[in-house]
């Protein structure tokens, strides 16, 4: 895969700190997949990024986790509130399509809610 950076320069003010807080700033944009470094040019001190677009906007619109295998109705708080009561949690986990785990945390993140809001 051929990559293309893009490269931004920002002109630093030199201070006894610097190396370690550039070293710090590589460990940091090693994970987005960015290259730092310090640059002189003309007398000026600047810090070096650079980036490829096309990895960043992988990033940015990767969509992570493990899709849900169909597709819930969206539900209000009422109703998922009263399917509770009749059925049971696990029964109502299922069949809005969540784990028993997940749906107990949304069921206490949703308690505040009216009952014509939907749960989410």
């Amino acid at each position: 895969m051929h990559v293309e950076f893009k490269e931004m320069l920002l002109e630093l003010v030199p201070d006894d700190h610097m190396d370690r807080k550039v070293r710090k700033l590589k460990e940091i944009a090693n994970v987005a997949g960015s290259l730092v470094s310090l640059t002189v040019r003309d007398g000026s001190t600047y810090l070096s990024v650079r980036y490829d677009d096309r990895y960043t906007e992988f990033f940015r619109t990767r969509n992570a986790g493990r899709p849900r295998k169909k597709k819930a109705k969206p539900m209000t708080c009422g109703e998922v509130s009263t399917l509770r009561r009749e059925v049971g949690s696990r029964e109502t986990a299922s069949a809005i399509n969540m784990s028993l785990s997940t749906f107990y945390r949304r069921y206490l993140e949703n308690m505040g809610k009216g009952k014509d809001e939907i749960f989410t």
